[in-house]
């Protein structure tokens, strides 16, 4: 084909190209932007196989990485446990709810279900709550006899088997009822029965398509999934290594007519093999080996790993960052470098934790608190108070040089703000910094009964002189009455004469 040919064959090929792609760059001569000489234009995204369960089960078991992202951030979450905060209980009715729910195995059923849920995609927390009506029916809420356990539901134990069709209905396309087997993989010899999703928490793995989420039965993807990859490469890459560490220092012998004496005879290759052996049971039990300074030449020859370390930290930032977690949370070590103290990456991870508290666990544990509180001889009288709400405990606590400082601080803006007038000691001391739990509650024992005394009378002043204020003082000087000096009456000629002055 000529030169001519050539060309107008290009064009013809790129004028297709710009058709199709016409929002793409192009360039004839070097064949950027063309589908049939440039590598990235073929390089398209495609549907991974996803993960079977077996698969999941292995890695959960027997990877440590895979393990790690499956349980740290419900175990974080969940570590301290919450708080239920409800409106004038005088009598501790929160902590009965959340004893209640600890002693029905809600807390151990709820931190289970959530490691789960980002192992294999989803899972189910049914909820044994007696109502009088079959597990098929949705819960009457207003009929809760008692309130007896949680059963932690693999996503290998249930499916969908009905959706919500109605698209004006709020829980549109949702599941309605879940059929639950007896045994993993679904097997047709388990027991099956089917349970309404009004007595089930439906925890949630990764966010997933609606298609892949049909696909796989009504369940999201595994946390592990999208992490498949990375976790594959960073494996290889330990595993060449380590494989490295065994030929790092190899022993070379040079033998003289080496492949002569191959092709001889047995005895030849025989004796050769007894020599090898030899100078291998020298070498590991004395550190030195014997040879024929004629016939044969001994090299050693040592792997250089300059390089490897940089290799290995870029894979393992490349899994942490698939994992979605902090290098140092990751593979608990500590950044390298000037000043590097991990306090940054401490700081992100506490934030994820906080929002997967939020998005994940708050709905779930307040489901379970509600149905509590609704159960017959609950603590709060078989109602759900009007006011109520949970609280997670603060991940991280100040050591006692930090809280130091920070009551230093509040101390000195405490003193400018008395000194500036903008409010009194009593209003300070009872306030929350010395109230039971505050910052300064430490600092000094207050005795706050005889404080709202002598803060009830200063308001009492306060308000009585607003009401009645005292008269103004008198004026003296310009535009003022002048003073009077005492036995004066102001009038001329009357025993107010002035003395005459001193003849002196």
């Amino acid at each position: 084909m000529g030169i001519k040919k050539k060309v107008t064959a290009a064009v013809e090929s790129a004028a297709t190209a710009v058709v199709e792609r016409a929002d793409a760059w192009l360039n004839l001569y070097t064949g950027f932007g063309d589908p049939d000489r440039d590598p990235m234009m073929s390089t398209n995204p495609t549907t991974t196989v996803p993960f079977t369960q077996t698969e999941l089960d292995a890695l959960f078991n027997d990877d440590h990485l895979a393990h790690k992202i499956c349980t740290s951030l419900p175990s974080d979450a969940l570590r301290k446990w919450v708080s239920l905060q409800i409106d004038d209980d005088a009598e501790g009715q929160g902590d009965e709810i959340l004893e209640f729910i600890e002693d029905i195995g809600g807390r151990v059923a709820l931190q289970e279900g959530l490691v789960w849920a980002r192992q294999s995609g989803g899972c189910l927390l049914v909820l044994g709550v007696d109502d009088g009506q079959a597990p098929d029916k949705p819960l009457n809420e207003e009929a809760i006899r008692a309130f007896k356990f949680v059963n932690v539901i693999r996503a290998d134990q249930a499916r969908v088997k009905k959706y919500y069709a109605d698209p004006a209905a709020p829980k549109f396309n949702e599941p309605e009822l879940w059929e639950i087997s007896s045994s993993a993989g679904m097997m047709m010899s388990s027991a099956k029965r089917d349970v309404h999703e009004s007595r089930v928490i439906w925890l949630r793995g990764e966010l997933t398509t609606p298609q892949r989420r049909k696909e796989r039965q009504g369940w999201d993807m595994s946390s592990l999934q999208r992490a498949k990859g990375p976790l594959q490469r960073n494996a290889l890459v330990h595993h060449a290594v380590a494989s490295l560490l065994t030929k790092s220092n190899l022993l070379v012998f040079g033998v003289k007519g080496f492949s002569e004496m191959v092709k001889r005879a047995k005895e030849a290759v025989s004796a050769f093999q007894t020599r090898m052996q030899l100078a291998r049971m020298a070498q590991s039990s004395n550190s030195w080996t014997i040879h024929d300074s004629e016939g044969e030449t001994i090299s050693n020859i040592s792997v250089s790993f300059a390089g490897i370390p940089d290799v290995m930290d870029r894979s393992n930032q490349e899994a942490a960052s698939a994992a979605n977690m902090p290098v140092t949370k990751m593979w608990g070590i500590s950044p390298a470098g000037m000043n590097a103290t991990g306090e940054s990456d401490l700081q992100l991870w506490e934030q994820q934790v906080e929002a997967y508290q939020v998005q994940y666990v708050k709905v779930p544990l307040e489901r379970m608190v509600s149905l509590a509180m609704l159960t017959a001889g609950s603590a709060t009288g078989s109602k759900v108070p009007e006011s109520w709400s949970i609280a997670f405990a603060p991940l991280r606590v100040m050591t006692d040089e930090q809280l130091a400082t920070v009551q230093s601080t509040i101390s000195q803006a405490l003193a400018l703000l008395l000194d500036r007038e903008v409010f009194t000691p009593e209003e300070v001391v009872l306030g929350p910094l010395f109230a039971d739990g505050g910052l300064l509650a430490s600092l000094a024992a207050v005795d706050t009964e005889a404080r709202e005394a002598m803060l009830a009378a200063e308001l009492e002043r306060m308000v009585k002189e607003a009401k009645d204020p005292p008269p103004p003082p008198p004026k003296f000087g310009f535009g003022g009455p002048k003073p009077v000096p005492p036995g004066d009456d102001g009038e001329e000629g009357e025993g107010g004469d002035e003395p005459e002055p001193d003849a002196a």
